[in-house]
This record gives structure tokens, sequence and C-alpha cells, in this order.
């Protein structure tokens, strides 16, 4: 076994095992592509991308408006020694330096915002990338709305795009061309449209998702 992969492997392991956790699929497996350097994760909730580039040996940034999960990545990584900072604030307010990242995560929270928001967060993400840089992308399609039961529950605000006044929630769903539009400057390493099981028991459904990879080239 090379050693980047026993690295890779050892640091899933530990994730898995120790805090019941995976990171994405699709960052192991284009992982080769990942260069040295620090690491951005939008959004990062229970934190199972940035420990794993963390334990990975990279600088991380984690940024999530959860007080608890942020209080909890600031504990685990001066526990296990890692290279990651805790960021407790809304994304949108999180100033992103310039070519900087090596790789930058926003997995399931794009969708949280209106369309004026995700191009203000997209435009960052993409001046925040470094060289050879990657940026990931899991989040949900248009075709949510055509199986959805609780739409009722929603007030439309523009298109594609809900708010849900009980929890002060936006929900935006993507077409597929107009999330590859925020990121047209950079070559597309991988991009997929399917449907997962949600198997929440009070809740349990097929949902949309739209899965995307690119890298800088310039």
């Amino acid at each position: 076994m090379k050693k980047q992969d026993q690295l890779w492997t050892q640091a899933y392991l530990k994730l898995k095992s120790q805090w019941k956790l995976e990171p994405n699929w699709k960052l192991i497996e284009y992982l080769h592509l990942v260069p040295q350097g620090p690491v951005l994760d939008l959004g990062a909730g229970n934190g199972r991308n940035a420990l794993f580039f963390a334990e990975l040996g990279h600088e991380v940034d984690y940024v999530d408006i959860s007080k608890t999960y942020s209080r909890r990545m600031r504990d685990r990584a001066k526990d296990e020694n890692l290279e990651l900072t805790a960021h407790n604030m809304d994304i949108r307010d999180f100033e992103v330096p310039e070519k900087h990242y090596v790789l930058i995560i926003a997995s399931k929270i794009l969708q949280l915002f209106p369309n004026a928001d995700i191009e203000k967060i997209t435009r960052k993400m993409n001046a925040g990338l470094a060289r050879k840089g990657l940026i990931y992308v899991y989040t949900f399609s248009v075709e949510n709305l055509k199986h959805s039961k609780r739409l009722h529950e929603l007030e439309q605000v523009e298109e594609n795009t809900y708010y849900h006044r009980k929890h002060r929630q936006h929900f935006h769903y993507f077409k597929s061309d107009e999330l590859l539009s925020h990121f047209s400057k950079l070559r597309m390493i991988f991009y997929n449209e399917d449907s997962v099981h949600n198997l929440k028991k009070r809740n349990s459904r097929y949902l949309f998702v739209l899965e995307y990879l690119g890298q800088r080239i310039r």
C-alpha cells in the first residue's frame, strides 16, 4: 500500500471508529488531486470533512454557525493536536483570503441561502482558491420540488427559493446549469446528479442531489 493510501486509510478509520463520522466519498476518491496546503470547510457541521483533512496534516479552517459544533471542534483539535481552527460564525461573514486554500468544501450548505447570498459566497470561494486548488460542492437539486410533500409549509420568495417562517430559514434548489455557472472558470473534474435515500424514520424519502468538483488551473 502506498504511503498516501495508508495515511487516508488511517485518517478514515479513526474518523469512523472514534467519532462515528465519514467524509464525503468523492473527496477520498480525488484525494490525489488535493495539493498540500490549507483547507476551508464552510458550514462544516459535525466536522466529518474538516477532521479528515486535519488528520491528514492539512491546516483547516472550520466555519459553522452552531456554537455547539464549533466548541466541539475546538476541543477535538486541542485534544488531538490538530491544525484546525474553528470559526463560530455565519459563512457569509467569513473573510476568505484570496488565492489561499487548496480545497474549499461546501457540503449541504449552499441550499440554505437565497440567490444573492449564494452569489456572494461562491464568488468568495472562487477568489479564495489557490492555483490547482479544488472546490467541492454537495447540494440539492430542483428535482426535489417535484416530490416534496411539505412544499405547502414554505413561502416561495424567488425562483426555486423558499422560506420557512417558523425556522427562519431559506431553502434553494439548484438547476444543473445554475450550479455549474457559479464555477464556470474552473476545470470540471467531476459532476453528478443522483438520488439518495434518506433513512430517517420520520421522514423516509428520496432526495435529489448535485455533486461537483472543480479545479483552478491558473
